[in-house]
């Protein structure tokens, strides 16, 4: 009986060990930067985060507690990061499948290495460490690979912690973050796994596209994916009705023209409104534009409105708060908003201009009336907030105009 017991004990281990080697025989790179080029566009950098050089090479450098969050659009669940460190001073945390629903990290410092688990961004757990030390200004190659809930953390090829989470968090992405009073360089990240699963079940067709010159929006009808819209400078606004295998030029109403021989559409941004479909905006490039269609597309009707400043290569954005139009204009060089309400067969025009606090959000607050019925009835004033991360670059403009 009990040469039977450690007969299965062995082969459960071998079964578990070829499992884990299966698993990753379709691995690929999924994503790799050494900072070679020395730029950090693959990252979202907090202050004290820095591209410096080590022995001729590029290296990214992190100082005090500080974040560096890697800028992919989707999670990765089984995967192996690897990563070069060396500690100048205090240590770093390797953050692993981080997403909202809390994070693995890994304590790389001088006096050893721990694997911790943070729930809901909530309770913190210490799932196991190692005191092993680390010698400062010394590169080591650390390996992180999770399959499940099975952990294993390598420096320089050593396994050194190895853990399996009964309640594990599946997926998500990498970050980087340097502790309190800490010095830490990094090089040559490596995401080695599996292609997603969402991704790999599609393929691109070549199709042709409408004519033209620079694209710019692509839209999709939300309940007919065949209708499908595209903006371009200088043919306007382009129309699919099977999928975007044929384009047809619909610019009924839009009136501004550009280029030589002033036969160029510049419509640069479109947009469908998420509340009735039917109603679609535009917005022109290099010159003052803004359209508004209520049938789809087919035909379009000029809405400029009371804005007081010109207006160049507008982008639309329409909120999901009903009746509210967000405009944003690149060209200007500070952040200003504002607002246009009618009251009555859309006659009616307002407007109020304000300067943004760069540091926090912009809410309207005040309405002030130019217009026929400006005295006919109280307004209930609606508010809508933007996000500072619409810089001073940006020339917010929000638009009650239906």
């Amino acid at each position: 009986m009990k040469k039977n017991y450690y007969l299965f004990l062995t082969l459960f281990a071998f079964y578990f060990t070829a499992m884990l080697v299966y698993a990753q025989e379709n691995w690929i790179t999924l994503f790799q930067d050494n900072f070679d080029k020395n730029n950090t566009d693959n990252w979202q950098l907090d202050t004290g985060w820095q591209i410096g050089e080590d022995g001729g090479n590029y290296i990214l450098n992190g100082s005090d507690h500080t974040w560096a969050n890697l800028n992919n659009t989707y999670n990765w669940s089984d995967y192996k990061f690897k990563i070069r460190v060396k500690l100048i001073s205090g240590g770093v945390h390797l953050n692993y499948r981080i997403s909202d629903k809390g994070r693995y990290f890994i304590g790389f410092h001088e006096g050893g290495l721990y694997l911790n688990k943070t729930e809901s961004w909530v309770t913190h757990h210490n799932l196991i460490s190692d005191n092993i030390p680390h010698s400062l200004n010394t590169w080591y190659k650390i390996e992180i690979v999770g399959i499940h809930g099975d952990l294993k953390v390598y420096v320089n090829k050593t396994l050194r912690l190895e853990y399996t989470d009964c309640s594990p968090l599946f997926e998500g992405k990498i970050a980087l973050e340097t502790l309190d009073n800490s010095s830490v360089c990094v090089d040559d990240i490596e995401i080695i796994g599996k292609f997603p699963a969402f991704l790999s079940a599609y393929t691109w067709h070549r199709t042709g596209g409408p004519i033209g010159g620079l694209g710019y929006d692509v839209r999709i009808h939300p309940s007919n994916p065949k209708i499908m819209f595209v903006t371009d400078n200088p043919s306007g606004v382009n129309k699919s009705y099977d999928g975007g295998v044929t384009w047809r030029q619909r610019n009924n109403g839009i009136t501004v023209r550009t280029g030589p021989s002033l036969d160029g559409i510049p419509v640069f941004s479109l947009t469908i409104d998420p509340n009735n479909p039917d109603i679609v905006w535009a917005g022109t490039q290099n010159v003052k534009g803004i359209f508004k269609s209520n049938d789809a597309g087919e035909t379009w009707t000029k809405r400029i409105m009371a804005f007081q400043k010109e207006m160049k290569s507008v982008s639309v954005i329409l909120g999901y708060i009903p009746k509210t139009l967000i405009l944003y204009s690149p060209e200007q060089k500070f952040l200003q908003v504002y607002w246009a309400l009618n009251l009555t067969e859309q006659k009616g025009k307002s407007t109020r201009q304000k300067t943004a606090d760069k540091s926090g959000f912009v809410c309207g607050k005040e309405i002030i009336w130019q217009g026929l019925f400006s005295l006919i009835r109280p307004i209930r004033i609606q508010c809508i907030l933007l996000p500072a991360f619409l810089t001073e670059r940006h020339t917010i403009f929000q638009a009650l105009v239906y």
